[in-house]
C-alpha cells in the first residue's frame, strides 16, 4: 500500500498542474490494479459462488479515458476512494451471516419429561394399608404423593406405567403427627430411570441375539413414541448387567 499512498500524495500535490490529466490517468491505473487483486484474492477464498463481491465490470469499473479535461478533478478522487472503502466494509456481513448459521445449528436439549410425553399411560393408585390408619382416615389429610413412573414393554405394545403412592398425615389430639405412606411392592431396576425389566429385556435380546445395533433400536423406540439417544441405551445395559 505504500506505493498506493505515494501515487496519491504526487496527484494531490500535481492537482493545479498542466499534468493533472496525466496523474488522473495514473490514479485510475492504480485503483483499477487494486480491486483486481482484491477481488481475486476474495474469489480465491470464497469461491465463484459468492455473490457478494461483484466482479469489476460495467458500471463499477472505473473507465481509463471518460473524464472530462476541463473539470475539476476532487468528485472523480473521492468516489474512487469510497469505492474502495465499500469493497473494504462488504466482509463484514459475511461474519455476521457466519455467526447467525453458527447460532441457527445449536440443537435443544430434551428433558426426561419429553421423553415419555408422547406414550399412553396406565395409572395405578396405591393407598397405605393397616388397621391404624383405616380407623383415622376420615381425619388425615393427603400430602403430595409420591410417583413412579418407568416404561413397560410388551409384545407390540409399549406405555407407561405410573404408580402413584398416596401419602396421609395425622395429627392426634397431642399435637403429634402420624404420617402414612403407601408401599410399592415392586423395586425400581435402576433407580431415577423408566426402564423396566421387560423393555430392557427386550433391548438386550434384539442386541445380544439378533444383532440389532443399538441406534437401529433408538430409531425403533423412537418410531414407537420413546425418545431415547443410544448413549443412555448403551448406559442401561452396563448399570443392568453390574446389578
Amino acid at each position: 500500500m505504500a506505493w498506493m499512498i505515494s501515487v496519491f500524495s504526487r496527484c494531490f500535490r500535481a492537482i493545479h498542474k498542466k499534468e493533472k490529466e496525466e496523474f488522473f490517468l495514473e490514479i485510475v491505473k492504480a485503483l483499477n490494479h487494486l480491486y483486481f487483486k482484491q477481488d481475486k484474492t476474495i474469489q480465491e477464498m470464497y469461491g465463484p459462488s459468492s455473490e457478494r463481491f461483484n466482479a469489476l465490470c460495467g458500471s463499477t469499473q472505473l473507465s481509463l479515458f471518460d473524464f472530462d479535461k476541463n473539470g475539476e478533478l476532487k468528485d472523480e478522487i473521492q468516489k474512487a476512494i469510497e469505492m474502495a472503502d465499500e469493497l473494504r466494509n462488504q466482509k463484514e456481513p459475511l461474519e455476521d451471516q457466519q455467526k447467525e448459521v453458527a447460532y441457527k445449528r445449536k440443537t435443544k436439549n430434551r428433558s426426561r419429561r419429553e421423553l415419555i410425553d408422547k406414550l399412553p399411560v396406565t395409572e395405578i393408585n396405591l393407598y397405605p394399608e393397616g388397621e391404624e390408619f383405616t380407623q383415622k382416615y376420615e381425619n388425615c389429610f393427603e400430602t403430595i404423593p409420591t410417583i413412579h413412573e418407568e416404561v413397560i414393554y410388551e409384545s407390540a405394545k409399549m406405555y407407561v406405567k405410573r404408580t402413584i403412592c398416596h401419602n396421609y398425615i395425622y395429627t392426634d389430639e397431642h399435637g403429634e403427627s402420624h404420617s402414612y405412606k403407601a408401599k410399592t411392592s415392586e423395586n425400581k431396576l435402576i433407580e431415577n430411570s423408566y426402564v423396566s425389566p421387560s423393555l430392557i429385556s427386550h433391548i438386550a435380546y434384539n442386541k445380544c441375539i439378533l444383532d440389532t445395533p443399538l441406534y437401529r433400536q433408538a430409531k425403533d423406540l423412537a418410531y414407537r413414541g420413546l425418545t431415547l439417544s443410544r448413549q443412555t441405551i448403551s448406559n442401561w445395559m452396563i448399570l443392568v448387567s453390574e446389578l
